[in-house]
């Protein structure tokens, strides 16, 4: 059985052989309805249920009602295909629903995913947070140890700078040394040839002294050559007149025999 809207909202509803009234069946009219049955025993003759406000009985224009009836099945026709389209459109629509949950469900996976990963972002963005603090305080440790370095640093420069003045006063001092070394060097210079010169001057002294040594001794023997010979002059006068003069001719005298000369 096919039923359809038709002329201001009445329901017709039209009946063969594959459908669902059987043969001498006739089908009730919903309220308010016009009921149109084919009974091929009857040979198509309409039967009133006696309730119905309408019911068409002219058979005098059969091609006029053939036509409307086939107007009409191919508007069912339409309607039908029309309904198996929209059957199919929901059938894909129903897969893209299923297909939008599953994706739905990954997403919202993806999303408690994503939740966890913010999660241990957040916590490692907490941790990196503690470890910038402990880095901000270390940092503020190493610059007071930098302060405390640099006024050490200070302190040991003016050390250095006062060290570099003495130094300075050391160098001048022993450039003052280095000269009066000089002239201590210069003055040992000419002393040493002072006594180069006063060697030279003893050298000869001693030269002269041995000349004189040797001419003294020279003289010497000649001194003692001639005491010899006066000795013997003497004995020889002695000999020859002490006799005479003398109470004692064998005596000698050395009353007037000169000294010997020693060097």
């Amino acid at each position: 059985m096919q039923t359809f809207n038709a002329y201001s909202n009445q329901q017709v509803q039209f009946y063969n052989y594959n459908n669902d009234a059987g043969a001498g069946q006739v089908a009730q009219a919903p309220q308010n309805g016009t009921t149109i049955a084919r009974n091929p025993v009857s040979g198509g003759v309409q039967r009133d249920d006696g309730d119905q406000s309408r019911i068409l009985k002219d058979f005098s224009s059969p091609t006029r009602l053939l036509n409307r009836y086939n107007a009409l099945s191919g508007q069912i026709s339409g309607v039908a295909a029309a309904v198996n389209g929209v059957k199919g459109d929901v059938a894909n629509v129903s897969a893209q629903v299923a297909d939008v949950r599953t994706g739905v469900t990954n997403v919202a996976a993806d999303v408690k995913g994503v939740k966890d990963d913010v999660a241990n972002v957040s916590s490692q963005v907490a941790d990196v947070r503690n470890g910038v603090t402990n880095v901000a305080a270390d940092v503020n440790g190493v610059k007071d140890d930098v302060a405390n370095v640099s006024a050490q640093v200070a302190d040991v420069r003016g050390g250095v700078t006062n060290v570099a003045a003495d130094v300075s006063g050391v160098k001048d001092d022993v450039a003052n040394v280095s000269a009066q070394v000089a002239d201590v060097r210069g003055g040992v210079t000419n002393i040493e040839g002072k006594f180069a010169g006063v060697a030279k001057d003893i050298g000869q002294i001693n030269k002269n002294i041995d000349t004189l040594e040797n001419q003294a001794g020279q003289g010497q023997q000649a001194l003692a050559g001639i005491g010899t010979r006066l000795d013997k002059i003497d004995t020889a006068v002695q000999e020859c007149c002490g006799s005479r003069h003398s109470a004692n001719p064998g005596a000698t005298t050395n009353a007037t025999r000169p000294a010997p000369v020693t060097a």
